[in-house]
């Protein structure tokens, strides 16, 4: 697959140079704070609720499915979704290259998991995460889509299904790209969703002991 070239910091002419590599960090930090803008948080104030005070205390999507319903979760899910497409989109419209584009939808994944806004209290990055590789590569999607399906028959649960299922989407890039870059950005992204969802799966891992 045919990649892009990203407008280099390490250009020869110096005033070019800066200018560049003010823009990239301009780039990251917009990305970050749009990241920043909590969906939920949102449509609770429009409903009368506060997610930091209802559920588990989170302002994604699953909480706000879980305090204001179906539509809630949905329009939730939506709205964080289009933060991670606007981002890597907006990448894609500047000329960055593939590894940028991951590299800003790490920072619109940090913005949302780790709102400044919120005292670092956010979401878990799915919705954000799944925006994001929607405008990277759709087929990547399709085929992240595709394997939770056939793994969700046998595992029986959506959340553990999901995370599984993005594990794979660095080794499926590789397949795309042959580029280690980009299997390593993208695996630091869905590191981080993991790591926002770790309460969440020692929680499974408890209940399949159980189960046992």
């Amino acid at each position: 697959m045919k990649q892009r070239t990203a407008p280099s910091c390490y250009d020869k002419n110096k005033k070019k140079k800066g200018k560049i590599c003010m823009s990239v960090l301009l780039f990251l930090l917009c990305s970050y704070l749009i990241g920043c803008f909590m969906t939920g948080n949102l449509v609770a104030y429009f409903s009368g609720v506060n997610l930091l005070n209802h559920g588990s205390g989170n302002i994604g999507a699953r909480n706000a499915g879980r305090v204001l319903g179906k539509m809630g979760f949905i329009v939730t899910f939506i709205g964080d979704a289009i933060k991670g497409a606007l981002v890597v989109g907006g990448a894609i419209l500047l000329g960055y290259d593939e590894v940028f584009q991951l590299f800003a939808l790490i920072c619109v994944i940090s913005g949302h998991i780790w709102p400044i806004l919120y005292r670092f209290r956010g979401g878990k990055g799915i919705s954000s995460l799944v925006g994001g590789l929607a405008a990277f590569n759709v087929l990547l999607l399709l085929m992240i889509v595709i394997i939770f399906v056939v793994l969700f028959i046998f595992l029986k649960s959506f959340s553990f299904t999901g995370l599984i299922s993005f594990l794979f989407s660095p080794f499926l890039s590789y397949l795309l790209y042959q580029n280690s870059y980009i299997f390593w950005i993208l695996f630091l992204n869905i590191g981080i969703v993991f790591y926002a969802h770790r309460e969440n799966i020692t929680e499974i891992i408890h209940e399949k002991e159980k189960s046992l």
